[in-house]
């Protein structure tokens, strides 16, 4: 009796188990809102330290217009920047600054000019990631080509995929544009 009743608790317990942790060939990171990092049993997980203090909610539902538990006090990129997420768009952030800690000055979206670029010594990132920006796909590593942007003054931005789904701006000091050797452009 003791045995039957054991087994029937330990069944009980693994079919719970499995069905609350993902099979890993389920997640999909790309459908996770923002840069994340992926961990098996919590889906997606969000980089920055706390919900306050970034333009993205970890959401473990994979509905990325959703963008609950953040507090709009401290970040309202969500409000503010909603047709530039929605159209794929990469937060800019200034060089150095931290985009765990920080919200994102402002998004870049995609123009006609446009070009993708990948370093001269490719990822060995095997995973198949990618970030996303506008209608263009890049893998780890890849970038846009460092363009002078002028609006107030001259800045360089240069947008790289490091953590997927979307690319990540930084603005440079406009000589960082002048050189781009370390990068080459890719014939698609």
């Amino acid at each position: 009796m003791n045995s039957i009743f054991f087994n029937l608790v330990l069944s009980a317990l693994l079919l719970i188990v499995f069905e609350v942790v993902p099979i890993k060939s389920e997640l999909d990171q790309s459908l996770c809102p923002g840069p994340l990092k992926l961990y098996e049993s919590l889906k997606c997980q969000s980089l920055f330290d706390s919900t306050s203090s970034c333009p993205y909610a970890s959401n473990c539902d994979f509905n990325s217009t959703q963008f609950n538990n953040l507090d709009s006090s401290e970040c309202n990129v969500h409000l503010v920047y909603d047709n530039k997420i929605k159209n794929k768009c990469a937060p800019v952030y200034d060089m150095g600054q931290s985009v765990r800690t920080l919200c994102p000055l402002d998004y870049r979206c995609q123009n006609s000019n446009d070009t993708v670029v990948k370093p001269m010594y490719p990822s060995t990132f095997e995973k198949q990631v990618e970030c996303t920006f506008g209608t263009l796909k890049f893998k780890i590593r890849e970038r846009l080509e460092r363009v002078l942007f002028s609006n107030s003054n001259q800045v360089c931005m240069d947008c790289v995929c490091q953590v997927p789904p979307l690319l990540t701006c930084e603005r440079m000091p406009k000589n960082f544009c002048v050189n781009n050797n370390d990068i080459i452009r890719i014939d698609y």
